[in-house]
């Protein structure tokens, strides 16, 4: 096996080859210095704080967030 996949069984009993989803981390910097890397595929965003990376799923958050109200002046 090649590529870093997996294999799984179908129900049917068949095997098929999964792949793992890869990061494409684009590193965002401010003044030379990283301030978070996002991956654009999956979009996600992880910040590293005294050694400790958090992630920050935003398709979760745009689940979440009120629609824009275009009348409101």
């Amino acid at each position: 096996m090649t590529g870093g996949g997996w294999m799984a069984a179908t129900g049917s009993g068949a095997i098929e080859q999964c792949g793992r989803v890869r990061a494409d981390y684009v590193p965002v910097r401010v003044a030379g210095k990283l301030v978070f890397r996002y991956d654009p595929r999956r979009r996600i965003v992880e910040v590293q704080d005294r050694g400790e990376r958090h992630y920050i799923d935003l398709a979760a958050l745009d689940e979440r967030a009120q629609p824009l109200d275009i009348n409101v002046k």
